[in-house]
This record gives C-alpha cells, sequence and structure tokens, in this order.
C-alpha cells in the first residue's frame, strides 16, 4: 500500500510555513505511524509500556497523540495518558516537570489528576526542540520525578543515558534511572 503523508513546517520569525509531501510504501499499520521515524516504526512501544514505579526514581514521558494543528491532545491521546497515568499511582510526592508546549502540560494535567499530591512545574528545557543543558541529569530535584516532553528531548535523554532509543510513542514512558 502506499501512503501520503504531509509535513507542515513552520518558521514565523521570517513569515513562511512550508507544507512537504512524503510519499512511502507502508507494509502493516503501527501505533502512531505517522509520527515515527523509518527506523522507528517496526518496534513503537505502547502507552506506559517498560516502566518500573515505585517511591524513588526518575522518568520520562512523551505526550500523548495530538490532533495536528491545535497541538492539543485529542480523544485517544488523553486515553493514551489516562493508561500511562495509572502506573504512578500511589507514588507520594510525584514532582511533574513538563514543556510550556500545549500537548504536554495537558498530559502532565492528566497525570496529575490520577497521583495523589503530585506537583507540577513548566520547565523550558523541556521544550520540543530545546538542547538539554549540560549539567541537567545533575540538577534535578530529589524524589520520584517524571519530565514530560517531547520525542526529540526523550532522544537527547536516552542518548546520553546510553539506553535505547526506538519506539518513542505517544504517553511512552521510560525509567531512566533509579535513586540510590
Amino acid at each position: 500500500m502506499f501512503a501520503l503523508r504531509i509535513r507542515a513546517l513552520s518558521w514565523p520569525a521570517f513569515g513562511f510555513a512550508v507544507l512537504i509531501l512524503i510519499g512511502s510504501t507502508v507494509s502493516g499499520c503501527v501505533p502512531n505511524e505517522h509520527e515515527a521515524e523509518p527506523e522507528q516504526k517496526q518496534a513503537q512501544k505502547q502507552p506506559g509500556e517498560a516502566a518500573e514505579v515505585s517511591e524513588s526514581g526518575i522518568w520520562v514521558m512523551r505526550h500523548g497523540e495530538d490532533g495536528g494543528m491545535d497541538r492539543t491532545l485529542t480523544d485517544h491521546g488523553r486515553e493514551q495518558v489516562a493508561e500511562a497515568a495509572a502506573r504512578f499511582v500511589g507514588v507520594d510526592d510525584l514532582l511533574i516537570w513538563t514543556s510550556p508546549r500545549i500537548r504536554c502540560r495537558q498530559t502532565a494535567e492528566i497525570v496529575k489528576q490520577h497521583v495523589s499530591g503530585a506537583r507540577l512545574e513548566v520547565v523550558d528545557w523541556l521544550g520540543h526542540m530545546s538542547e538539554l543543558p549540560d549539567d541537567w541529569w545533575e540538577d534535578l530535584p530529589d524524589g520520584p520525578l517524571l519530565l514530560v516532553t517531547h520525542r526529540p528531548v526523550i532522544r537527547n535523554m536516552l542518548d546520553e543515558r546510553e539506553r535505547d532509543v526506538a519506539g518513542i510513542g505517544h504517553a511512552f514512558v521510560e525509567r531512566l534511572d533509579e535513586r540510590q
């Protein structure tokens, strides 16, 4: 089967946008295929997969499925996040750091609603195409921490921690490290 993807790129500072049409052959259906990068299509993880949640630790979570141009979560995206958020129920004093983008803030709010006593803070360096600060790992606060962000930022985090970056689908959750 032949699939056509449309990718919109916008540069507001320059006053123009570009639409890129990409044709590709599709052999099967993969969750979140419309956003998957070619090397990731065969191995995307399901929402919440691979997270071992306990009282201490650092996790990273990708926002749920968004609705395209307005970038807010779809109903399906909200369901993905609620499913993944259930893994954090019972974690005391969870601190949630989120990207300032709307889809991440919505994701973080849903997690907060599921976790009693969770606190939420917006952190600019978790933004969509942000570079990680040099000392990001050393400056994380004590206690259980969830970082809600975007695929490029998660890829950078996992690369830096020498972890597998394949399969970062919507509402993906991965433990970065266990606090000692």
